[in-house]
């Protein structure tokens, strides 16, 4: 038997984790969404939209954001 899902099966499952975190994230519940998104990582190594996500959650949680912050993200150092 073959432990490795068909590439399809994979994409569609990285597809819902990665959606679901996004969707936690826009509501600012970083545990939950970094999860998700690590959980994309396992099954996509290099998935680099979950990768940045990730870090601007680390900076997100040290920022004091508006009650009526639409999820857009600020770069402030390159």
């Amino acid at each position: 038997m073959n432990c490795w899902k068909s590439g399809a099966d994979n994409l569609k499952e990285v597809v819902e984790l990665f959606e679901a975190g996004l969707e936690l994230y826009r509501k600012k519940e970083w545990d939950k969404a970094e999860a998700y998104f690590q959980n994309v990582l396992k099954l996509k190594a290099d998935d680099g939209p979950s990768k940045a996500f990730l870090l601007r959650i680390k900076e997100l949680r040290e920022t004091e954001l508006p009650a009526e912050w639409d999820g857009v993200f600020v770069m402030k150092k390159k």
